[in-house]
């Protein structure tokens, strides 16, 4: 299995997991033109090797291109009932052959893949992240999060890699130009991960789960309230004083807002 961000932030998201000859998008925040441009530049055909695409969550960041890419491609769109109300306003017009509804928590077949769904902590109508099997590994995917429950932490402990936000440094939101309202609902149970809370996800996962050796692909880093070598500080202090060797005990990679990251194989 093999995947890459093709964007990740506020200003939109999307990712691209290919596995035994089936392809999917999670999420599509960005335009159409632009999703199939990085396709065509990480060697794939947008019209022959995507069959899917899964919504984690009705915010205009992870859904302003679903309808465009839906009809652009033929392909489904995946997502649980709330958030194909939610995103409604601002997909247009999805053929009912092309909806595929879920319940947050199943676990479904697309092609030769395996997904399995879960909660996840988020102001959005009902968000969800994604464990995609090929039967031989396991990627897991957490974009937006105020918090991982440890219903959350059991079902990633699975994973043999993952991508995770890594939204903002505290110290910087605290400190910046942001209201009052906005910075709380960002630091809270159903906001967006900080460094300090994303750093001590992947400790913990390092320690217990099955991503030791793999890669983690911290993304959704804020414009505004972070900064790539912040992430990096408080995750290298976190394994420091865990005695985990980056590099050997497990490598990390940040995605971007606007540059694609290469086609990672997984394992």
């Amino acid at each position: 299995m093999e995947y890459s961000a093709i964007a990740s932030g506020s200003s939109g998201n999307c990712i691209f997991v290919r596995g035994n000859g089936t392809g999917l998008l999670i999420d599509a925040g960005i335009t159409g033109k632009r999703i199939c441009a990085n396709l065509c530049e990480l060697g794939c055909n947008p019209q022959t090797d995507v069959h899917g695409l899964l919504v984690t969550h009705e915010h205009q960041d992870h859904v302003c291109g679903v309808g465009v890419v839906a009809r652009k491609l033929g392909v489904p769109v995946y997502a649980n009932e709330a958030t194909w109300h939610g995103m409604k306003p601002f997909i247009g017009k999805i053929p009912d052959d092309k909806r595929q509804f879920f319940r947050s928590g199943e676990t479904f077949i697309i092609g030769d893949l395996q997904i399995t769904s879960f909660c996840t902590s988020h102001d959005a109508r009902e968000s969800v992240g994604y464990i995609i099997d090929d039967g031989r590994v396991k990627l897991g995917i957490v974009t937006d999060t105020g918090l991982l429950t440890p219903e959350m932490l059991r079902v990633l402990k699975s994973v043999d890699e993952l991508i995770l936000e890594a939204n903002h440094d505290l110290d910087m939101l605290q400190k910046g130009r942001y209201p009052w309202p906005l910075k709380k609902r960002i630091m809270g149970d159903f906001g967006h991960l900080s460094n300090r809370a994303a750093a001590a996800a992947v400790e913990f996962l390092v320690r217990n789960g099955r991503i030791s050796e793999g890669r983690v692909l911290l993304g959704h880093l804020s414009e505004e309230n972070n900064r790539p070598e912040l992430v990096l500080k408080e995750v290298l202090a976190r394994f420091d004083q865990a005695k985990i060797m980056p590099g050997r005990d497990i490598e990390i990679e940040l995605a971007s807002r606007d540059q694609r990251t290469p086609l990672y194989k997984v394992g």
